[in-house]
């Protein structure tokens, strides 16, 4: 092979060939400066592909070609820094306490095998990559800017960019720039324009799109309500895996919104949406299992609100206040339940006092030595 540039399609091929001979063909072209070659290699690192996997090689391989204006590489530079890489795929759960100072994998990969993620770098190149057209890095500068991670926050820089990759028919481009015109971040919230960016993402089957305009739908911002056709959304997207369509889908079973009334596939997906490490599922859970079942079982909601809460859910903590203020599924205890009301308050649960009966704060101030 010639010392020449490597083409996309000539580092199509290269990764298509038996793996070792790919990484041996590549690499010392890499080493020699072309920027394809560099790309090629990083890729064969990320993946294992005919290389010992090493993300840290990779993003070494990356960053050569990047620095040489290579837009692919400095998209995956932004990718990677966004989101950070753990241990090796390969790695098994056995393995992974020689992951420490001086194991055997410390041995293996003496320049480490993690990469952390780096919200100034992801800026960085994504931003390049960006300016060089690359729509999934738009979408990544995208967010940073909407989010003020790495940059300063800036919705104005933020529709641009998903607005850049909207009208390339990206749906994530199409789903951001919806999510800021429904949220107002641009100026008075404009629903009808969002809605319709928001279906154009939906029409790509995109699930956290269809959450989105199920939302929208029992609102009834944007689009006319329609309980019957966020239940359809909510069930295709809980169907592709989004948690929180599980938990807004358990929500409209467990009060017959929409549909049926239907504990039972109410508590599927709420569970389903909690084990997801979807948080608002837990409260949610509790509520089921206090106000459907007889007799009701607070014992396992007053655990489910513990948990939560402990993650700092307002409503869970509430919740569990209550419990303690009436002895159910815990011991009966005020002091308890003043503590997890302050923690409620503090986390922005509001108008919290109106929630409280006259009884409820007379059982909660019994007890309470508010004197300081």
């Amino acid at each position: 092979m010639s010392q020449s540039i490597l083409s996309r399609r000539e580092r199509r091929d290269k990764l298509a060939e038996r793996p070792e001979e790919a990484a041996r063909r590549v690499r010392p072209l890499a080493v020699g400066g072309d920027p394809e070659a560099q790309f090629c290699l990083a890729e064969l690192y990320e993946t294992g592909y005919g290389l010992v996997q090493s993300f840290i090689d990779a993003a070494h391989w990356f960053r050569a070609a990047a620095e040489q204006g290579h837009v692919p590489a400095q998209a995956r530079l932004g990718e990677i820094y966004l989101t950070g890489r753990g241990a090796p795929a390969s790695v098994s759960t056995a393995a992974r306490p020689e992951l420490g100072t001086g194991g055997l994998l410390t041995r293996l990969f003496p320049k480490g095998h993690n990469i952390d993620q780096d919200f100034v770098e992801a800026a960085r190149w994504n931003g390049l990559a960006a300016a060089g057209g690359d729509v999934g890095a738009q979408v990544r500068l995208g967010f940073l800017c909407a989010s003020g991670l790495g940059i300063e926050r800036d919705y104005t820089a933020a529709r641009k960019w998903f607005t850049a990759a909207a009208e390339q028919d990206n749906p994530a481009g199409q789903l951001g720039l919806g999510m800021l015109l429904a949220g107002g971040h641009c100026g008075p919230p404009d629903f009808a324009d969002a809605v319709s960016w928001i279906e154009k993402a939906v029409a790509h089957d995109n699930p956290t799109a269809k959450l989105c305009l199920a939302i929208l739908c029992l609102r009834g911002e944007g689009v006319e309500r329609n309980d019957q056709r966020a239940v359809q959304l909510l069930a295709e997207a809980a169907d592709q895996d989004q948690p929180e369509a599980m938990y807004y889908l358990g929500e409209l079973y467990r009060t017959g919104r929409g549909t049926a009334l239907d504990p039972s596939a109410a508590e599927t997906w709420l569970l389903r949406s909690a084990i997801r490490g979807y948080i608002r599922a837990l409260p949610a859970l509790g509520d089921l299992l206090t106000s459907t079942y007889d007799p009701p079982d607070f014992l396992s909601a007053a655990n489910l609100y513990r948990q939560a809460a402990d993650r700092g859910n307002a409503e869970a903590q509430y919740r569990l206040a209550r419990l303690y203020m009436l002895g159910r599924g815990v011991p009966h205890d005020p002091e308890a339940a003043a503590r997890w009301l302050e923690k409620a308050a503090a986390a922005g649960l509001g108008n919290l006092c109106k929630r409280l009966s006259a009884s409820d704060r007379d059982i909660m101030c019994s007890g309470v030595d508010w004197r300081g």
